[in-house]
């Protein structure tokens, strides 16, 4: 919607900078504005950022190939916001599966090319310039909150996957992440760090559409992580450290 749209918050991603957390009267989405710079993200995405324990995303993605790949015939896997490759590491072992990934991360991608051996490409999706239709199966798990074009992301993931394809996404609860941010605001009279970098907080009616828009069908949903949301919402206690995470 090109209408205004009313400011929720202030919210910072450190280094000084601050900006409104605002909502769309319209479809719900809240989203930080104006959107960050490249040199924000790049700074913000630093190396510390993927300092990740490689055994337990190794671990993981192990699980996640016993879970959702066994049984399939092998074939091409991504992973769109990579990070080090941990995750991926993991598939390809259990699976055997050909896999790829993209991550905006510089020295991420670095590592995962010399480290592991893995086809690991810097940049956006668009910049990878893998074949369309290339993969039977596209994993985007805590990604597109990150992302300053949502609605493009998924509209290349589509074009990237094979017919009959499947997509896995994962994303935080809009309402839930953006409640905290605002609750900080309101205690502290600071703006709130969005601790992991999200600048997009969608709400599941929003997320819905998006994914309709991109042109795809939902096979499955499922929700996990239910004691935030009941937190935020005073049906179970908070930890007394919970700001912490917030202090930019």
């Amino acid at each position: 919607s090109d209408a205004e749209k009313p400011v929720l918050c202030p919210v910072t991603l450190g280094f000084g900078n601050e900006y409104d957390l605002v909502e769309c009267s319209r479809c719900g989405v809240m989203f930080v504005h104006p959107m960050p710079s490249d040199q924000v993200l790049a700074t913000f995405y630093s190396a510390e950022y993927f300092d990740f324990e490689r055994h337990k995303f190794e671990g993981r993605g192990r699980a996640f190939a016993r879970a959702y790949l066994r049984g399939s015939p092998a074939g091409r896997f991504l992973d769109v916001g990579c990070a080090t490759g941990f995750f991926l590491n993991g598939v390809m072992q259990q699976s055997g599966w050909e896999v790829a990934g993209v991550d905006i991360g510089e020295s991420a991608v670095r590592f995962a090319r010399a480290e592991l051996g893995l086809d690991v490409r810097h940049g956006e999706l668009t910049d990878a310039k893998f074949p369309s239709g290339h993969f039977s199966f596209i994993h985007v798990s805590n990604v597109l909150e990150h992302t300053r074009e949502p609605h493009g992301v998924l509209r290349e993931c589509r074009r990237h996957l094979a017919p009959g394809g499947v997509l896995f996404l994962s994303i935080p609860n809009g309402f839930v992440d953006a409640r905290d941010l605002v609750q900080f605001y309101k205690d502290e009279g600071v703006p709130a760090l969005s601790k992991s970098g999200h600048i997009f907080f969608f709400p599941e009616r929003t997320l819905n559409l998006v994914i309709a828009e991109a042109g795809f069908e939902v096979l499955s949903a499922h929700t996990f992580g239910i004691r935030r949301g009941l937190r935020i919402l005073g049906l179970y206690p908070r930890s007394g450290r919970w700001k912490r995470p917030y202090r930019s």
